[in-house]
């Protein structure tokens, strides 16, 4: 069962990396909105494309309940303060 969770958890990365790739931060926010259960790794994702989509107030909302869920998730720690400061584009730019 574990292993079919990770399997089915590296699966959706692997489809958001895709799109994130073709310059489709829409497509791939609705990907990683269609997952369950509701991990970190999925909200600081979520959090990177609203901010990367100009939508930085949501974004943070989805920092913090990844830091919520997991308060050790360094990358959603480190990606909310840009957020907060809009100062960056995150390094990804939407078509």
């Amino acid at each position: 069962m574990i292993l079919l969770c990770l399997l089915l958890l590296s699966d959706w990365r692997a489809d958001v990396e895709r799109l994130k790739a073709r310059g489709d931060a829409t497509g791939a926010l609705a990907m990683v909105e269609q997952q369950v259960p509701r991990t970190s790794a999925l909200e600081d994702e979520a959090g990177f494309l609203l901010a990367a989509l100009g939508r930085r107030a949501e974004a943070i909302l989805r920092f913090r309940q990844a830091i919520h869920l997991l308060p050790a998730n360094a990358a959603a720690h480190y990606a909310r303060n840009p957020a907060r400061r809009r100062t960056t584009d995150f390094g990804f730019r939407s078509r």
